[in-house]
């Protein structure tokens, strides 16, 4: 049997760690110098996995021009509200010193929902898959089903499950930062919205530019920087806390012609609270929020009326049994 590694220790004054937990009553807090703990994620082979997952994507214009030749505003990744729910079991089929190396995942519902209409099956829904990590992210290996080739080269940009970009490399002290990549953020945001690439009909439509977007490997808050750090530890669980907050200077979007408009300052700001179980080793629940607003954008030479900007919200919540 795998031996779980001591997820913290603290060294000093107050509560020390001896190769076992102490008592689940007691708390870490920032104030706590010398407290540390590992969030790495640990599977081992026969390690079975209930994920439930549910992304709401919203966006609101801020107004619509109205000018010789038709009508306008500024694009979001979503028109209207759209909501993702998706459940899924992830086993372990084979692991080597913790990781994975092997997971099989069953996609038990897979269903989105835009604007009013009836939530509908996407095509991932009932499909079966194999996931191997290697040096690019993952092999995907279709097992049952027909995924979309969109959702696949989501997938195949790893890791198996997408908390693991939030997390630190190393082992870090209570309260200490540590910042996430905007490469990794870039991936996480991708790799949310795997289950969207199966979308059909009136809810493809609805999230026609996020999926073309995805595509292209440039998720919507590419360049934002998102920090994190552990807020407490009691017992065995872990709280983390993420804070993300960026804003652009005023530039000028170019077209064939030259320069169309000048484009506002836009901001976006990103919260997320996950709780991890370092006795396992696992991920028990994240909320994640990010908000990017862009305000008007004012007129250039080649377009002489103001731009609506637009406020896009992400919300997703994820938990795993």
């Amino acid at each position: 049997m795998m031996r779980r590694p001591r997820r913290w220790t603290q060294i000093g004054a107050g509560l020390v760690v001896v190769g076992a937990w102490a008592s689940a009553s007691a708390t870490l807090r920032a104030e706590d110098a010398g407290a540390t703990c590992t969030l790495a994620v640990v599977r081992a082979k026969g390690d079975t996995w209930k994920v439930e997952q549910t992304l709401d994507l919203a966006s609101k214009n801020k107004g619509v021009t109205t000018f010789a030749g038709g009508m306008g505003h500024a694009a979001s990744l979503v028109k209207g509200d759209v909501e993702l729910v998706e459940k899924w079991t992830d086993t372990c089929a084979d692991a080597a010193d913790g990781a994975a190396t092997e997971v099989k995942r069953a996609i038990a519902i897979s269903k989105i929902k835009a604007q009013k209409s009836h939530a509908g099956s996407t095509t991932l829904q009932g499909v079966t898959i194999r996931l191997r990590p290697n040096a690019e992210g993952l092999a995907v290996e279709v097992e049952k089903g027909k995924p979309p080739e969109l959702a696949v080269k989501l997938l195949e940009r790893g890791p198996i499950d997408p908390v693991e970009l939030l997390l630190p490399k190393d082992p870090v002290a209570v309260g200490q930062e540590w910042e996430i990549s905007v490469e990794d953020l870039t991936r996480f945001q991708a790799l949310i919205c795997v289950g969207a690439a199966g979308a059909k009909g009136d809810a493809r439509e609805s999230i026609a530019l996020l999926l073309e977007t995805l595509g292209e490997g440039s998720p919507a808050s590419a360049g934002k920087i998102v920090k994190g750090h552990v807020e407490a530890v009691k017992g065995h669980t872990a709280t983390v806390v993420f804070v993300g907050d960026a804003s652009t200077d005023e530039l000028t979007a170019k077209g064939i012609d030259g320069p169309l408009f000048k484009q506002p300052p836009t901001t976006t700001t990103i919260e997320g609270t996950l709780t991890f179980d370092l006795g396992k080793g696992r991920p028990l629940h994240l909320t994640w929020k990010q908000v990017h607003d862009q305000g008007d954008a004012e007129p250039g030479p080649n377009v002489p009326v103001k731009i609506p900007g637009f406020t896009e919200t992400w919300n997703l919540e994820k938990t795993w049994k």
